[in-house]
């Protein structure tokens, strides 16, 4: 259903994270633990935008 906003998604998180191998495995505790925290506040953004746009 979120067929739109997947290619969007997906760009957005190449943009941020280099790759998932990087990510799991090169980066230091601090960084990776920030950037969990900021996509799962940014999950749960488009949760609350997606939910407020189809409202039914």
């Amino acid at each position: 259903m979120i067929g739109p906003f997947d290619g969007w998604f997906r760009s957005l998180l190449l943009g941020r994270v280099p790759s998932p191998v990087v990510f799991v495995d090169g980066g230091s505790p601090p960084i990776s633990k920030r950037m969990v925290l900021y996509l799962l506040s940014l999950l749960l953004l488009a949760a609350v935008a997606l939910g407020w746009v189809f409202h039914p």
